[in-house]
C-alpha cells in the first residue's frame, strides 16, 4: 500500500484521531489530580565492622530472627537487612507504634472505639499490610535503606525511625543474651 494512501486514511480519520488524545489527556490529569499525596521517608544504615567482635558476633547469634537459609552468610548487611525483614521485628513495630488502627483506618470506627467488621484484622494481616508500605534494600557499599511511603508524611517518618529502634532493641537484647550465654558457658567449663 503506498504512502498516500495511509495518509488519506488519517486526514479522513483525523477527528477521531484528535478526539482520543484529548480525551486520553483530559482522563490522565484528572487521574492524576484525584490521587492523594504519597509521601517517602527514608533511613540509611551502615553495618560497622567486618570482623566477628561487636556487631557482626551479635548479627550471628540472631537466629530467631533470621531464616534458615541466612544463617550462613558472613555479611553483616546482609544479616541487617534479613533482621530488617523478619516479621517479628515488623511486629515491634506494630506493637510500639499501636498501628492495627492506623494501617485498617476503613475498618476501625474511632468514634466508637471497636472494629466496624465481625472479624478484627489479625497481627499477621497488619504485618502484611506494614510490608507493602516499607521496604529494605541493601546497596553494593553496603548502605541498608528503609523506605517507608504513606499518605501521612508524619506516619512514614515514624514507622522509618520505629524499624531503626526496633532494629537497636533486637541487637541490644541479643548482645545481652549473648554476653550472658558466653558468661553461663565459662562457669560450666
Amino acid at each position: 500500500m503506498p504512502l498516500r494512501d495511509y495518509w488519506r486514511v488519517l486526514v479522513r480519520r483525523r477527528t477521531f484521531i484528535c478526539g482520543l488524545v484529548v480525551l486520553t489527556a483530559l482522563a490522565t490529569a484528572l487521574f492524576t489530580l484525584l490521587q492523594p499525596n504519597i509521601y517517602q521517608s527514608t533511613a540509611t544504615l551502615m553495618p560497622l565492622g567486618a570482623s566477628r567482635s561487636g556487631l557482626s558476633s551479635a548479627l550471628g547469634e540472631l537466629g530467631g530472627f533470621l531464616p534458615s537459609g541466612i544463617v550462613g552468610k558472613e555479611s553483616p548487611t546482609d544479616r541487617l537487612l534479613a533482621v530488617l525483614q523478619s516479621r517479628t521485628l515488623a511486629t515491634d513495630v506494630i506493637e510500639h507504634l499501636d498501628l492495627l488502627h492506623v494501617l485498617f483506618v476503613k475498618q476501625w470506627d474511632a468514634e466508637k472505639q471497636q472494629w466496624r467488621t465481625k472479624l478484627p484484622p489479625t497481627r499477621q494481616d497488619a504485618v502484611r499490610t506494614l510490608g507493602g508500605l516499607v521496604s529494605t534494600t541493601a546497596s553494593r557499599q553496603g548502605l541498608i535503606t528503609i523506605a517507608v511511603t504513606h499518605t501521612d508524611a508524619v506516619l512514614a517518618t515514624t514507622i522509618a525511625n520505629a524499624y531503626v529502634d526496633a532494629l537497636q532493641r533486637a541487637l541490644n537484647e541479643n548482645a545481652f543474651s549473648l554476653r550472658t550465654s558466653d558468661t553461663v558457658w565459662q562457669l560450666l567449663i
